[in-house]
């Protein structure tokens, strides 16, 4: 979204809008505060189209010609003043509509039963703690980078992210490792669950799993687990999917968003043992998907 043109003329500024939205271009016409008229494109993949628009506009010396052009943008703002209605009445409270507890999300279920059983073995019997550590680890201690994945060991990319801090080893903090990440698979997984379908959640969860993995085994060593960088994965699609997608019917709260990155931030300059690159990558790689879904939503 930036300014196309800057005009001290209103009846011309508000001309020059309406051509540009008949001519498919997303406009909006604003006074400044300088009692000027802003004309804003909304688009930024039609900028250059824009502009080459004001051209012929400001080409034309009788501008009765597109007078025509503020009647057609009455019937187009018109028209989506009513589809932003309609949509307004679709969007749903999405926590309670898609609530684990409000019907079936199979996938969401498994992940969270895997990771408390893992979390709960850990907790039981710190011989567990060891046993992992040696074999669901992104890489086992002592391996040269990529040995074990690369002699066959491709389940290291995904197990990491079913393990958590454990109790013995980090106190309260492993409890609150797991119950954070849990409660937010909880609220996230089922949107998109039952808003689209379990595969594509299976999906979504096997794709940031392994870049949030590998991004944080590359960037810093294999001694890292949690749920987060596949949480900020579904973070990421939902935000991007219903950013682009209008007809997605879920809108995430921008208080969450805002929390989830201001998080990730504080992640970065604090001291503390987070998997920092996991949940950075976790988000870029759920966001790309869901950008993509969304064009191609809008293309189908």
């Amino acid at each position: 979204m930036r300014i196309l043109k800057t005009i001290t003329d209103k009846d011309e500024a508000l001309l020059l809008g309406a051509y540009l939205l008949t001519a498919g271009i997303d406009c909006r016409v604003e006074e400044s505060r300088s009692g000027k008229f802003e004309v804003w494109g909304l688009e930024e993949d039609k900028l250059e189209d824009a502009n080459h628009k004001i051209e012929i506009f400001y080409q034309e010396e009788d501008r009765t010609k597109f007078s025509g052009a503020l009647e057609q943008a009455k019937q187009i703002t018109e028209k989506i003043r009513q589809e932003q209605e309609r949509a307004a009445r679709n969007f749903v409270d999405a926590r309670e509509r898609y609530s684990v507890l409000s019907g079936p999300a199979p996938v969401t279920v498994i992940f969270i039963v895997i990771c408390v059983a893992l979390w709960a073995l850990e907790a039981i019997n710190e011989n567990y703690i060891l046993l992992f550590q040696k074999w669901l680890f992104i890489a086992a201690p002592g391996t040269d980078f990529m040995e074990n994945i690369l002699s066959g060991q491709v389940w290291r990319l995904i197990t990491p992210s079913f393990l958590h801090a454990t109790l013995a080893g980090n106190g309260l903090m492993g409890v609150l490792h797991i119950l954070f990440n849990m409660l937010w698979m909880k609220d996230l997984g089922p949107i998109i669950e039952r808003r689209e379908y379990s595969l594509k959640l299976v999906i979504l969860i096997l794709i940031t799993a392994v870049v949030s993995n590998f991004a944080q085994y590359y960037m810093v060593d294999y001694r890292f687990v949690g749920a987060s960088g596949v949480v900020y994965g579904l973070l990421g699609y939902l935000w991007m999917r219903s950013k682009y997608d209008r007809r997605y019917g879920i809108r995430l709260n921008s208080g969450v968003v805002w929390f989830m990155l201001v998080w990730l931030v504080f992640g970065f300059i604090s001291a503390g043992p987070v998997a920092n690159y996991g949940h950075l990558f976790g988000l870029l790689s759920g966001g790309v998907f869901g950008f993509l879904n969304a064009k191609y939503a809008n293309r189908r």
